[in-house]
């Protein structure tokens, strides 16, 4: 009989079993904002838009002169839709409403990656909930979560033990918008299609106050500069 340890105890087969189930959401584009957003994408000058950074492999992303495709009216109806997708995913995921009352769209842009092109691995600054629809397919995105084994630098500084990542590969279907973290890292990786492949992005952020002011944990509205109280007293 095989032995484990000094006291040769026979090791029966080890089993390995799922824990800490987590969950991105995603909604189904309605068919008239997805021809719009298409329409718009297959308009643009792609040669005239700079790459992403300086690897030679880098795709390209449009960003508005504006800063948001928010600005583009024909897109109205998309960033409605996308923005109650952001709130039903805010309430799915039980964050306390007077913490989080609101998310709205800070920016939108445009993702194209030609064939030989990736998307570098990334995350979303300034940004609550950030989404990704699929404006061509096959599309995936690859995404990271850190492993509950990976060990704290001051133990293991090197990357194979302190940096330990589960990696999950999301298959995107055509107009699938997908709701994640902004801290989330992914990454898409080398386009094998003769095609390009396309998506928009978004990032969110607080939409009106911020907390609770009797707490003394509170931002107000930057737009007004009024209190969450201010707003109770004069409804």
């Amino acid at each position: 009989m095989p032995g484990c340890g000094a006291g040769g105890l026979g090791v029966s087969t080890m089993q390995t079993h799922a824990l800490l189930h987590q969950s991105l959401f995603s909604f189904q584009c309605p068919p008239e904002p997805l021809a719009a957003i298409q329409r718009f994408a297959s308009d643009l000058a792609w040669e005239t838009v700079p790459r992403r950074g300086e690897n030679k492999k880098a795709g390209r992303s449009y960003i508005h002169p504006a800063a948001s495709l928010q600005a583009v009216e024909a897109l109205n109806e998309l960033h409605v839709w996308m923005t109650t997708c952001l709130n039903r995913v805010r309430e799915q995921v039980g964050w306390r409403s007077d913490t989080v009352r609101e998310l709205a769209i800070s920016q939108s842009w445009l993702n194209r990656s030609d064939t030989g092109e990736e998307h570098h691995r990334h995350h979303h600054p300034l940004s609550i909930l950030s989404g990704i629809m699929y404006l061509s397919e096959p599309s995936s995105t690859r995404f990271y979560t850190p492993s509950i084994y990976a060990l704290p630098r001051v133990i293991a500084p090197d990357k194979t033990s302190g940096q330990m990542e589960i990696e999950v590969e999301f298959e995107g279907r055509l107009g699938q918008f997908v709701v994640f973290p902004s801290t989330l890292k992914h990454a898409v990786g080398t386009n094998l299609e003769p095609h390009a492949r396309l998506t928009m992005s978004i990032n969110s952020w607080f939409s009106g106050p911020i907390g609770r002011d009797q707490e003394l944990a509170y931002i107000p509205d930057p737009r007004t500069g009024s209190s969450a109280s201010d707003s109770a007293s004069s409804a």
